[in-house]
């Protein structure tokens, strides 16, 4: 059977991996190996939890087919004005991109025809957009982008969108907030909506602690799984959560397993409320001040923390399985957890004499003191970044090594040769000799960035 012929049978399921799969294997069956296997690790993806270690191969293997077919994929779909297709997931495009409501709205009963449809991103530009007539009720994800007005109208286009069928029952809601001046009003506007979603992501620094009361009183908090405050795109303000209203959160959201509030100014008080009083399922969390913390009275056991400044003591009971690490360096004597997988330092003086021996992602910036830890994990190392941490002198051959960064830190001239799976390679430092350059050739490279 064409697999055109086996469309309707995911549209009609779209939680359904047979359906994907039989369609897979009909796409074999047409010749199309490629769409095949794209749509089988994508699924296989969708089925490990966050933590696998198989992730990483996965992931390579899905963008390179993605990078060669994904503009073959996309002619085959039926195009409209103002709509752009976006992510796949689970071997199938699930996401439209619209600067206004009635974009989606004119296109809605084609899209239907042809993709899974689950996630709409929609500008919010002005009011005569915001028109949907369709309640939509298949996607389930919506991030309302900001147009940045100047006219004090934001919040209104906000309330306006979240008023729209489509926002009133959803699994998750973004709002990269781009106005902070706003964000007073937009505690009550949220208030009103509900809240009534497993995620929710406000880009918003710090709410304001009059917004903060309003947002506390959302009826729907208590079934927020994943919660982000916190936003790495806007330049941190003055603005904190103080620890009352993190003592309110963390005690109102009991089904919490992440939770985001890097405001850049959060003091070390509030982040101690999160440990001492912190959902027990909490697995991710990503604060700003850490100095003074004592993380020992913790109920929770985290798999990844971000932090803007690690003076923390990681050999607490909470640390034991963590798997993700980053923030700004410490000074000193640097003890890690033996079961981290990846880690992302920037600055620092540290060291770290006794490195995770299953590493497998590693990003230093400016943080020369920890590039010896390449040593005693090159066996399982996967991913190395390192940016402007001085001579690297000699790096060890590092067997799995997908891919490979180096900024300002000249290497030594075989490292290439020595490293012929490397699938994603940037190098921008003085000057790129010669012997490196013929190497490159018989690499079989995904991407390349090398100086002029």
């Amino acid at each position: 059977m064409r697999p055109d012929a086996l469309i309707e049978r995911v549209l009609a399921a779209p939680d359904d991996d047979e359906a994907r799969l039989v369609y897979a294997d009909a796409c074999e069956e047409a010749g199309d190996i490629e769409r095949a296997t794209f749509i089988r690790l994508q699924l296989d993806q969708a089925r490990l939890s966050r933590w696998d270690s198989r992730h990483f191969e996965l992931a390579h293997a899905v963008r390179m087919l993605e990078a060669r077919n994904r503009r073959r994929w996309l002619a085959e779909l039926p195009h409209f004005d103002g709509v752009a297709y976006g992510r796949f997931r689970r071997g199938f495009v699930d996401t439209v991109y619209t600067r206004r409501a009635r974009d989606l709205d004119l296109a809605l009963p084609r899209l239907r025809d042809s993709v899974p449809l689950r996630r709409w991103v929609c500008r919010l530009a002005d009011e005569d957009g915001l028109s949907l007539r369709d309640p939509a009720h298949d996607i389930r994800e919506v991030e309302l982008e900001s147009w940045s007005r100047r006219d004090g109208q934001e919040v209104y286009l906000m309330a306006r969108a979240l008023g729209l069928p489509v926002c009133a029952d959803l699994d998750r809601l973004a709002l990269p907030w781009s106005r902070p001046a706003y964000d007073v009003d937009i505690g009550e506007v949220l208030r009103r909506w509900g809240c009534r979603v497993r995620e929710l992501s406000l880009g918003c620094d710090a709410l304001e602690p009059v917004a903060m009361e309003a947002f506390l009183e959302a009826p729907g908090l208590q079934r927020l799984e994943r919660l982000e405050l916190g936003s790495q795109s806007h330049p941190p303000r003055n603005t904190s959560i103080d620890p009352e209203h993190v003592l309110a959160l963390v005690l109102k959201c009991r089904s919490l397993v992440a939770l985001d509030i890097d405001t850049g100014h959060l003091a070390p008080e509030s982040a101690q409320v999160v440990f001492d009083h912190g959902p027990p399922g909490l697995e991710e969390l990503a604060v700003s001040g850490t100095t003074g913390i004592d993380p020992r009275r913790a109920s929770f056991t985290l798999r990844s923390l971000r932090a803007q400044r690690l003076v923390l003591d990681l050999t607490a009971p909470c640390f034991t399985r963590l798997h993700t690490l980053a923030g700004w360096g410490p000074d000193g004597e640097f003890v890690l957890p033996q079961s981290l997988q990846a880690l992302r330092i920037s600055g620092g003086t540290a060291t770290c004499a006794d490195p995770p021996t299953e590493l497998e992602s590693l990003e230093l910036s400016r943080a020369p003191g920890l590039v010896g830890m390449v040593h005693g994990c090159h066996r399982t190392l996967r991913t190395l970044r390192l940016l402007e941490c001085g001579n690297l002198a000699v790096l060890p051959t590092m067997p799995r090594l997908r891919v490979l960064r180096v900024h300002e830190g000249a290497v030594d001239a075989d490292l290439l040769e020595r490293h012929p799976g490397v699938r994603s390679l940037s190098l921008s430092y003085q000057e790129v000799s010669d012997r490196m350059l013929r190497a490159t050739a018989s690499m079989d490279l995904v991407d390349i960035d090398l100086p002029a």
